[in-house]
């Protein structure tokens, strides 16, 4: 757990606990992993167009939000080159910070007036508060192609529309560990989590017609 304190208009701060922003959802029955990220390397020829909606991130009710097309998920994926929105619904002054794959932070002062952002670099990158939202933390990975999928409830995935070929496929999940914890200088407060490197795993894979690859992938 991570404890934390909360401030609303109005009410004033209380302390509360809130779960790990990193927590792993898995299976009781099966034990697999849902929401861990499955993508493939090493696409060439032919692919399939971009097979997701728009993502775009919010602020409110003291959280961060993502949110792909009308689905809300702690995992987007977003096509190489474009925007996604970010804006506020909070009533004080918000800042919102991606570091990874890109690297800022935008002020978002008035609630419900949008920022966009591009994306010209592929990879990860995490979104965090920039005013003290901690307890908080959305992922996204910038793509070259469309073979990016979020595991079920069960562990499970699919990629559709594979060129036949050998890649080398990829899970990654969200480190829940924390190392260490960034504070206000002047009030001590907690201001952002520091995680341990994600965990991921790669096997090879060869895509042949008319039969569908098999892949159990297995994460520490």
């Amino acid at each position: 757990m991570v404890e934390g304190m909360i401030g609303r208009p109005g009410v004033g701060p209380k302390w509360d606990s809130v779960p790990n922003p990193a927590s792993p959802v898995i299976h009781p029955g099966n034990k697999g992993i849902s929401h861990a990220v499955v993508y493939l390397n090493r696409v060439d020829g032919e692919r399939i167009p971009w097979a997701y909606p728009p993502v775009s991130i919010k602020l409110i009710d003291s959280k961060i939000l993502l949110n792909q097309g009308d689905v809300e998920r702690p995992v987007g994926f977003i096509p190489l080159g474009s925007e996604i929105e970010l804006v506020s619904r909070e009533l004080d002054y918000q800042m919102l910070r991606a570091r990874g794959a890109a690297f800022f932070t935008v002020a978002l002062p008035r609630p419900n007036h949008p920022e966009k952002r591009r994306f010209d670099h592929s990879g990860h990158i995490s979104f965090t508060s920039g005013t003290g939202y901690f307890w908080s933390e959305v992922d996204a990975f910038v793509c070259e192609h469309s073979y990016y999928v979020l595991t079920d409830a069960n562990g499970a995935f699919e990629l559709t529309g594979v060129p036949l070929g050998s890649y080398e496929i990829v899970a990654w999940l969200k480190n829940w560990t924390i190392l260490s914890k960034d504070r206000d200088p002047e009030t001590g407060k907690i201001m952002r989590l520091n995680f341990d490197k994600p965990f991921t795993t790669t096997q090879s894979v060869n895509v042949v017609e008319g039969r569908t690859a098999k892949v159990e992938l297995q994460l520490p």
